[in-house]
């Protein structure tokens, strides 16, 4: 089990001190991938700029969680509208395919 709330708190204060890889993307977010117990994780904070941007964390997480019984998009596992992290599975490709 993973307390995604402290885990979370813990990225942010310190990222450098966890096994992530930054994902690059976006124009404010920060984007990392989270390998934990053979599972991979997109773990996302978007600052409220992003907000300025068009992009709203909130409306991510709704479409998430509506497509994911469809089997088409990554399930959401913790979102904090407060702070404005999102963590979903991560979906493994192979890049150029």
């Amino acid at each position: 089990f993973l307390n995604w709330g402290l885990f979370t708190e813990e990225i942010y204060k310190d990222p450098k001190s966890f096994p992530l890889r930054e994902i690059a993307g976006g124009a404010s977010n920060k984007n990392y991938l989270f390998k934990h117990e053979g599972k991979s994780y997109f773990i996302r904070f978007a600052p409220e700029t992003a907000t300025l941007l068009g992009a709203d964390i909130e409306i991510e997480n709704e479409v998430l969680r509506k497509l994911q019984g469809l089997s088409i998009a990554p399930k959401p596992v913790y979102y904090n509208p407060e702070k404005r992290i999102l963590v979903t599975e991560y979906i493994d490709h192979e890049e150029g395919k």
